[in-house]
């Protein structure tokens, strides 16, 4: 069964007030809309990973035809978000600890040379953003409130690769941060990940602001494969990991 919520977009946002109710699309283009409301869902824990999907009743439930909703899963799949079962169907991805190894080593490259590239490229208004979404980090962890230190998580290292303006890593964002957003999430319960990363994060701001090239590079790169081990140390040791 589906968690029972109700998702209704308005012109800027996307709000989940509590009760029993179907999905509603309330803009122009059906495929965009059900793809941004799948997302939304995958990553926000309410169709965890490992999930079979049925078509017929996610139509039923987003108010829609079965068309669009299979034009959105395809985007999704593309993504990395779902995966087509052998024997026919949808399901929400589920890593295994090969594919955090394969996502990461590609993560590693592409955040340290963003870091590099911001250092060179970095303007006192991009300084102002990228400390705003660090400020705001540590009062998500203290209410627990995940998916908002997910965000800010995720804006901070994606303006770092904008303000390093670098075509190709920029381009290949969306389906590294899709990855990245699953092995998170599913990691926030984790004691040492929050803080940990809050420490990490203003030690590659300081290098970025302090026009260190060579020293964010590193700290990026270190970052992300300590993220990498964490991930792959609590997979192997068989811990309950349970979606947010």
């Amino acid at each position: 069964m589906y968690r029972a919520y109700r998702v209704i977009y308005t012109e800027s946002d996307v709000e989940y007030p509590q009760g029993e109710g179907p999905l509603i699309v309330k803009r122009t283009s059906l495929v965009e809309e059900a793809t941004r409301l799948l997302r939304d869902a995958i990553l926000r824990g309410y169709l965890p990973p490992g999930m079979r999907l049925v078509q017929e009743k996610l139509a039923v439930e987003m108010g829609i035809s079965k068309t669009p909703l299979r034009e959105a899963l395809v985007r999704l799949e593309n993504e990395g978000l779902v995966s087509s079962l052998p024997q026919g169907g949808i399901q929400v991805s589920l890593p295994s600890i090969e594919d955090a190894l394969h996502t990461y080593e590609v993560r590693e490259v592409i955040d340290g040379l963003a870091a590099r590239r911001a250092s060179q490229y970095v303007t006192p208004d991009e300084l102002g953003s990228l400390r705003r979404y660090l400020d705001v980090m540590p009062g998500h962890c203290r209410a627990k409130d995940w998916p908002s230190w997910l965000q800010a998580n995720q804006d901070f290292h994606e303006l770092i690769a904008h303000v390093g303006r670098n075509t190709c890593i920029i381009r290949l964002l969306p389906i590294i941060r899709m990855h990245i957003h699953l092995f998170y999430r599913m990691l926030q319960t984790h004691p040492d990940i929050p803080d940990k990363s809050q420490q990490e994060h203003e030690e590659i701001l300081s290098a970025i602001a302090r026009h260190d090239g060579p020293a964010a590079e590193v700290l990026a790169r270190q970052h992300t494969a300590r993220i990498k081990i964490l991930y792959t140390e609590t997979m192997s040791q068989g811990e309950p990991i349970e979606a947010l």
